[in-house]
Parts: C-alpha cells; structure tokens; sequence
C-alpha cells in the first residue's frame, strides 16, 4: 500500500482471482479505448484480450475503495522457452532469466499519483521472487524518462 502526495491511499493487487482479473482487463482496456490503441471491433466478447495474458503476473492498483487506478504485467519465461513479446517486434538476445514489463496503464484522473511507480515496485517484487535477472520493456522516451527520474535503473537498448 502506498499514499500519493494528495492523501489517497493506492494497493497493489496480484491477480488471483476472477473478480480481481476482470477489473484488471476492464482497466487496461478502457486506457486503451481511450487512448485510441485498440477500437471496439478490437474487443472479443466485449473484453479486450492479449494473446500474453494467460502466462503473465498481473497487477492491478486500486484506491482504498476499491476503484481501479492502473495495471500492469510482467511476462516471466519460468524456464518456459516461449518468447517474450517484445522477441516478435525485435531482433535481439534475451536471457533465459528475463521478463518483460508490458500493458502499463494508469487511469487519467490518476496519472499525477504515485500510481506509476507502486505498479512498478510491485512488479519487480514479482520479478524478484521468480529470480529475474534481466527486465525488458517497449517504451516510448517519454516514459522511459519519467520511469529513470522516478528512480528505476535503466537503460534504452
């Protein structure tokens, strides 16, 4: 759990359960509709669904009530050979002991809170626990700045 300058109480959720899992795909689809990434002809069975999603750690951020803030995942290879993500888009090496960090949202009226970074934190706890050595992540340079002056260690490859 995390407070935000303002007062608000955030937690961070590992998806466990059903009901935690549909308002994580509810969360990041609607940032998605919104920010014109995907279309409603892109939703199957009125849900937006990645072909990732079944082997991923889900994490979800939520105000002390209960509203939906943010989500994110991490895509953990588990000694699994199957390629992340980002080794379909890109020609490179990836060590056996990676994971890559991917559908990273946060709901608009929460993008000036510490929502950012507790989804980050939170998925590096997760990380940390499966011995990831190496984190990967497609990113626009305007996110990979706020995500380096936050405080995170990384680095554009």
């Amino acid at each position: 759990m995390a407070c935000s300058r303002w007062g608000i109480v955030y937690r961070y959720v590992r998806v466990e359960n059903d009901a935690d899992r549909h308002d994580w795909l509810r969360t990041r689809q609607n940032v998605y509709l919104q920010a014109g990434l995907i279309t409603v002809a892109t939703l199957k069975d009125g849900v937006y669904q990645a072909s990732f999603d079944e082997r991923c750690h889900h994490i979800l951020a939520c105000k002390h009530d209960g509203e939906p803030a943010g989500s994110a995942r991490l895509i953990v290879r588990d000694g699994d050979a199957a390629p992340l993500h980002l080794e379909g888009h890109f020609e490179m090496d990836v060590e056996p002991n990676s994971a890559e960090i991917s559908g990273f949202t946060v709901v608009s009226v929460h993008r000036q809170s510490q929502v950012l970074a507790g989804l980050a934190r939170a998925l590096y706890e997760v990380a940390r626990e499966k011995e990831v050595l190496w984190l990967y992540a497609v990113v626009e340079p305007p996110f990979l700045k706020l995500i380096q002056r936050i405080g995170f260690p990384v680095e554009a490859v």
